[in-house]
């Protein structure tokens, strides 16, 4: 693997699309072969954009066991078409979102954190991708309360099928990319706090963090 792998993770409002577009600009400053993805729906395969409408739509009720198998097939379908590819050909890959989320929101949202949920979670994550683990993750934490005041609605004209959960459940999600710090201390994780933050004070730091792998 020739590339740089880095994942931005967070939850809602936490400020993940605001400082991608800050990267990209990085990027093309100093002339870096990359690319930019994202899960659910990369835009960069047809197959997953299918896979995030399925998952997204606030049309549908999907049972949480259901759930997990479409994020899962997403993810098959973005790591072995998208993301290694272009790992394999230098690029840096710039993901919004990936496996952490599935231990944040499916282990935590939606199974409260117990042993048996993120044992499956982590399971789960190694199988879909041949463990393929990111150079860099960066998770950017903003209180449930924030987040949904900094929330714009786009896509489907309302809030998708994620978005409308209760405000507990974006706690367990918060305590859950919490405790993945905690638990993970052979991967390069960082946490940065956005709650008090400007956007380009979250995206400045950011950047620092991948200078140091690149």
């Amino acid at each position: 693997m020739l590339g740089k792998f880095i994942t931005i993770e967070g939850p809602e409002g936490s400020g993940k699309s605001s400082v991608i577009k800050f990267l990209e600009k990085k990027f093309v400053e100093k002339s870096l072969d990359y690319l930019v993805t994202k899960e659910p729906g990369s835009p960069n395969d047809p197959v997953c954009v299918e896979l995030r409408d399925f998952i997204l739509n606030p049309k549908r009720e999907i049972d949480k066991e259901a759930e997990i198998f479409l994020y899962i097939a997403d993810r098959c379908q973005h790591v072995n078409r998208v993301v290694r590819p272009a790992l394999d050909s230098g690029k840096i890959v710039i993901s919004d979102r990936y496996i952490d989320s599935t231990y944040a929101y499916q282990g935590w949202g939606r199974r409260y954190g117990t042993n048996e949920a993120l044992e499956y979670m982590n399971y789960l994550n190694l199988r879909s991708t041949s463990n393929l683990i990111p150079d860099l993750t960066v998770i950017l934490d903003v209180s449930p309360e924030i987040g949904f005041q900094r929330l714009v609605t786009k896509e489907f004209g309302k809030k998708d099928r994620i978005e409308q959960e209760e405000i507990s459940f974006f706690q367990r999600v918060s305590d859950g990319f919490k405790h993945l710090i905690e638990t993970s201390k052979n991967r390069n994780i960082v946490l940065i706090k956005t709650d008090d933050l400007s956007i380009e004070s979250v995206s400045n730091s950011t950047w620092d963090y991948i200078e140091k792998v690149l």
